[in-house]
């Protein structure tokens, strides 16, 4: 069982040295004796209370170790033996070996330095190199990949390859020549970082939207991928590297003196971190090979090995995932938020220096905007009146404006004034509701509204399915995204000219009051929150009931929610089951939804639904069912 974490040295005592006058591939036979105590040693380690960051920079220590060593038995041999002088050679670790961070498949990433004689006046002393180094890795089963490079070869690379330049960021001294690795860290930041800040960062973030929209566009997939998804370990990563070529520094610390992080944010992307770390060591050690994605069919081993001993898989699945939902959604917001804050992207403005601009606007009731985005006039706003936090997002909308970091980040730190009484205050659900009642412009603020914790605490029912798992298969998303996405899919409808959404153009234009169709959707899944029920629909709409009275909505449009809400699967269910062809198939539905009004809705909430779930269940034949 892997428990809570705590710090270890598992290589403190291993003493391990080849001998010399041999060179290192006559003696494999004891290096893979050595290997196989080591990794029998990192086994029980992790299945222990070692923290995954410290597992993984000793794994790093020890192929430091077999490195170091057979380089010195080769420099010895070719010394002793050849009668040779050993060329002025730097043996390199990039990217996440550089980092001294090695899950058990992870690859080996080198670079051999050399001074421009290796592969000319020394080619002997490469191939031994070659043969017994590289090789002898491959031999042991890991992953190598290297290269040889001359400073000058390494720097015109490092500028025409944003991987290459991102890995020698993260380059680390192994042995060698240091003179040289100097002059190449040196050289690094004179030639390759240097006045091109602000087009590596630009990079960067196109990379990193590229991934994003690649992996999801979510941290709360069914089935996430702990590297390369939103909040996974790539997000984290490509915040350290921007941060590095800003700052020239990778620490938080350093971002935490600055005030550009919070100490719970620091707090959470270290928890975060190295929990991903522990889950992506575990599947690497379960399948035995490389690994990022964690399977539906991975997700009942790895909660067991983590301790989530629930004799019920699905008690089990759903404790685990919605811990690991957590970590992931951390990452995923608190990069996105530092950043904004950083003002990495092109166009934004830092944080730490837009209180006082010349493109300052007051606008009242406490606001006013910065550059083009939504502030507060003072940190006392939401203290003077919560109400107004619900109003921030209101005003955003209705200006199209994005919120300003430092605006953010207050409403996060003021999130516990969102109370009941809040919850039932008047004024606050009018707001609300203003904010639901614009066609195709909710979903982003619902998101901005979640995303800083707003939304689940004014809305709980809505709440209590942060990173829930769902467990039917065709589902994508945790249940909390299911609902944004299902959302964003609505909005897509206006103003869009691709099928499937202009067809719904029409119906959605008529609906008069959009915000029973919203507040439906955001309602419909709310009963998932009991996961001991064979049936979600009727707590929905209890759920549903509680909410409409709590917002004070009129009679008529809460008793539309509660419809909407009791039939969201009715009309998916009709086409499926039903003769549509029986004059009986519609007269059922139209005595569950009594009005062509709701009909409407409850079309556009089936199709949003549907595409939430994913668009591959959306086809020409079930549109022309319906």
């Amino acid at each position: 069982m892997i428990s809570n974490i705590k710090k270890s040295s598992l290589f403190d005592t291993d003493v391990f040295d080849l001998p010399l006058g041999l060179l290192p591939k006559e003696s494999l036979k004891n290096i893979k004796k050595f290997v196989k105590a080591q990794n029998l040693k990192f086994k029980a380690a992790h299945y222990s209370d070692v923290s995954g960051l410290e597992l993984c920079k000793n794994r790093a220590h020890m192929v430091d170790t077999i490195i170091k060593s057979a380089f010195n038995s080769i420099c010895f041999w070719y010394t002793n033996k050849q009668k040779k002088t050993v060329p002025i050679v730097a043996i390199i670790a990039l990217g996440g070996y550089g980092r001294a961070e090695l899950n058990p498949h992870s690859d080996i990433d080198l670079l051999f330095l050399h001074d421009g004689s290796l592969l000319e006046r020394s080619k002997g002393f490469w191939e031994l190199l070659n043969e017994n180094i590289v090789y002898l890795l491959f031999d042991l089963g890991l992953k190598v990949g290297h290269s040889v490079r001359s400073l000058q070869e390494a720097f015109e690379f490092a500028n025409k390859d944003l991987q290459t330049k991102t890995s020698f960021l993260e380059s680390r001294f192994i042995s060698g020549e240091t003179s040289l690795y100097s002059e190449f860290e040196k050289g690094f930041w004179d030639h390759c970082i240097a006045g091109q800040e602000d087009s590596y960062i630009a990079e960067r973030l196109r990379d990193q939207a590229f991934r994003r929209e690649k992996f999801g566009n979510s941290a709360c997939m069914l089935e996430p991928n702990i590297k390369n998804g939103c909040g996974g370990l790539r997000d984290f990563q490509n915040l350290i590297w921007m941060i590095k070529v800003k700052y020239r520094t990778n620490s938080l610390d350093e971002l935490l003196k600055k005030n550009l992080i919070l100490k719970t944010e620091k707090r959470a992307l270290q928890k975060a971190y190295d929990f991903l770390l522990r889950v992506r060591t575990e599947l690497h050690l379960k399948v035995d090979r490389p690994i990022d994605v964690l399977t539906k069919n991975l997700q009942p081993h790895i909660a067991l090995a983590f301790g989530f001993t629930n004799k019920s898989i699905v008690d089990r699945l759903e404790a685990f995932m919605r811990l690991l939902y957590t970590h992931m959604r951390n990452v995923y917001i608190i990069t996105k938020n530092v950043e904004e804050r950083l003002a990495l992207g092109i166009h934004a403005t830092p944080a730490n220096l837009s209180k006082n601009t010349d493109t300052e606007q007051s606008i009242g009731d406490g606001f006013k905007i910065i550059d083009g985005k939504l502030a507060s006039a003072n940190d006392k706003i939401f203290v003077e009146q919560p109400r107004r936090i619900i109003k921030a997002f209101l005003l955003a909308q209705q200006r199209k404006l994005k919120l300003h970091p430092l605006l953010i980040r207050l409403i996060q730190e003021h999130a516990n004034l969102v109370t009941k009484k809040l919850q039932k205050d008047k004024q606050s659900s009018e707001i609300f509701i203003e904010i639901l009642n614009k066609h195709g412009s909710v979903a982003n603020i619902l998101r901005i509204m979640h995303e800083t914790g707003i939304l689940g605490k004014f809305l709980p029912e809505f709440g209590k399915l942060t990173c829930l798992v769902q467990h039917e298969f065709f589902h994508r998303y945790a249940a909390d995204e299911h609902t944004l996405m299902s959302i964003e899919q609505l909005d897509k409808i206006v103003g869009s000219n691709e099928l499937p959404y202009r067809q719904f153009i029409g119906i959605f234009q008529k609906v008069e009051q959009p915000y029973i169709l919203y507040l439906s959707l955001l309602l419909h899944d709310s009963g998932k929150s009991d996961h001991s029920l064979k049936k979600h629909t009727p707590l929905s709409v209890k759920l549903a009931e509680r909410a409409v009275r709590r917002l004070q909505l009129p009679e008529n449009a809460a008793q539309s929610i509660i419809t909407l809400v009791q039939n969201h699967l009715a009309m998916i269910r009709l086409v499926q089951t039903r003769d549509l062809n029986d004059p009986q198939t519609p007269r059922v539905l139209a005595k569950a939804i009594k009005s062509r009004e709701n009909l409407k809705m409850l079309m556009l909430l089936t199709f949003a639904d549907t595409m939430g779930t994913s668009p591959s269940l959306w086809n020409g034949f079930k549109e022309s069912l319906l």
